[in-house]
């Protein structure tokens, strides 16, 4: 397997499209298509870009030996990473009190919120507009 058919499995393992995967490492659709078809050479700091964003071991992807991720993420750092990517749409300290209020709720309140939030992102995912 070629670097650029490991960067179309990465891209499929995750269930992205082109664009999604290229706007996370801020590149193009038409770049990740030429990348993925061998039209193009990846450059270090792409590669160094997938791995860093995705949780790819380098190794695996300029060689394809050993594992494809890295070690799983901790929580913590999930959640440092999807803060990171959200960026100003919300400002660590909000997420901050929203989880220290979500703490604070017995079970029952908990299981009502969690279910309203639930029911509120498939809507969104229905009609995003």
């Amino acid at each position: 397997m070629t670097i650029n058919e490991r960067i179309a499995e990465i891209r499929k393992d995750l269930g992205l499209t082109q664009t999604a995967f290229g706007q996370r490492i801020g590149v193009s659709r038409d770049t990740i298509a030429n990348l993925e078809g061998g039209r193009s050479a990846i450059s270090d700091l792409q590669k160094t870009a997938i791995c860093r964003e995705y949780n790819i071991s380098m190794d695996w992807l300029e060689t394809g030996e050993g594992e494809m991720k890295i070690l799983p993420l901790d929580e913590d750092m999930e959640l440092a990473m999807t803060l990171k990517k959200l960026g100003k749409r919300a400002p660590v300290e909000i997420v901050k009190v929203i989880l220290k209020m979500y703490e604070k709720l017995d079970d029952a309140a908990r299981d009502g919120l969690d279910e309203s939030i639930i029911e509120a992102v498939l809507a969104i995912k229905k009609d995003p507009e």
